[in-house]
């Protein structure tokens, strides 16, 4: 199984089709790093999802001579050893916000995820998962070995940003940076590299493009919306390309789940049924809609994945 990170739900769900990444150990919360996420990620979102594309797999041209970087375009890893994000997300908690984050590993022991998330069947289409938090918590977690990869370096339009490899508890080592929100970010592509540790060093140009920043028409982002039907949802932005759209639902209890995700094209509005809106819990409601733009690069026989993501979140309740 191919495991993606994203940050909270947004890669997860970004991701679905490719997999779920190794989750964060409890006492790590992404929730203060972005609010789009963790179903998994985490993560992904990870975002999440039969996003990558063939044609988006690097050739020898972009990286340099010494990094043994694939230029297959068929090659889809089965599993990844790491993901490298960014982000680009507005929500009405903590307003727009940019990261840069990084997790480098080998999988020991291969998880179970506890929750099978369905995927839509196409453009325009929604499918519906609902389940328990005894679901979500029966799998097994497996076990992973987290590596540095030394400095990590973004270079792109908006300047240059380096991020230091972060050691927690149990060995866990992560990369998480807080960038300036600069408009020069949106619609840019942007050069990363490694200096290299336990996990082999890279330099790799254009290895992530970020969409276009998505925005919210309707519902607000700073408006607490209320679900009691069908939803009609309005945006502007992002590329050309499909959008992902996630509406979640939880009950007050924190018992039960369930969430629509769709995959819609991008002409501004689409419509969740009111059939599939009626079997999510009552209670809290999460919606969120992103854009990813990634690609797979093999270092030294290690697949990365790579995820530009542009994302809007807003909070209510369904009745």
């Amino acid at each position: 199984m191919t495991r993606v990170r994203v940050l909270g739900f947004l890669v997860a769900w970004l991701v679905a089709g490719l997999g779920c990444p190794p989750e964060r150990p409890d006492e790590y919360d992404d929730d203060d790093v972005a609010d789009d996420d963790d179903v998994s990620d985490d993560d992904d979102v990870s975002d999440d999802d039969d996003v990558a594309d063939d044609d988006d797999v690097s050739d020898d041209d972009d990286v340099s001579d010494d990094d043994d970087v694939s230029d297959d375009d068929d090659s889809v890893p089965e599993t990844t050893d790491g993901y490298v994000s960014l982000l680009r997300s507005e929500d009405p908690y903590g307003g727009e916000t940019s990261y840069f984050t990084a997790i480098f590993y080998e999988v020991l022991v291969e998880p179970d995820f506890g929750v099978e998330y369905a995927q839509p069947a196409g453009v325009d289409d929604c499918a519906v998962t609902t389940y328990t938090l005894d679901d979500l918590t029966g799998g097994d977690d497996g076990e992973f070995d987290y590596q540095s990869a030394g400095a990590l370096t973004l270079d792109g339009p908006a300047g240059t940003h380096t991020a230091q490899p972060e050691n927690g508890r149990g060995g866990y080592v992560s990369y998480t940076l807080q960038l300036p929100n600069s408009p020069q970010m949106m619609d840019a592509d942007h050069d990363v590299s490694a200096a290299g540790a336990q996990f082999p060093g890279f330099d790799i140009a254009a290895a992530i493009e970020v969409p276009q920043q998505v925005r919210l028409e309707s519902p607000e982002v700073d408006e607490s919306f209320q679900v009691g039907g069908a939803m009609t949802i309005l945006w502007a932005g992002g590329d050309p390309s499909p959008l992902w759209l996630m509406l979640m639902g939880s009950s007050a209890t924190g018992q039960d789940y369930g969430v629509v995700m769709c995959e819609v094209a991008n002409d501004g509005q689409f419509t969740i049924d009111a059939g599939q809106i009626a079997q999510l819990p009552a209670g809290s409601a999460y919606l969120q809609l992103y854009q990813s733009n990634t690609r797979y690069e093999s270092i030294s026989g290690r697949w990365l994945l790579f995820s530009g993501t542009s994302s809007v979140v807003a909070y209510g309740t369904n009745s």
